[in-house]
């Protein structure tokens, strides 16, 4: 599953969207004014790509 979140929300719950992405292997799409800027993915996800 993927969460999209602002990067202002993003800063306010950092800890909790790491332990999401690395423990509950959820992926989180960064936005900055609506538009997509970046992904949290876990390390595993991140091997398979590379």
């Amino acid at each position: 599953m993927t969460t999209t979140i602002s990067t202002a929300d993003a800063r306010k719950t950092f800890a909790d969207i790491v332990n999401k992405v690395a423990y509950g292997k959820e992926s989180v799409v960064l936005t900055r004014r609506g538009q997509k800027i970046a992904a949290l993915i876990s390390i595993e996800e991140l091997e398979l790509l590379q």
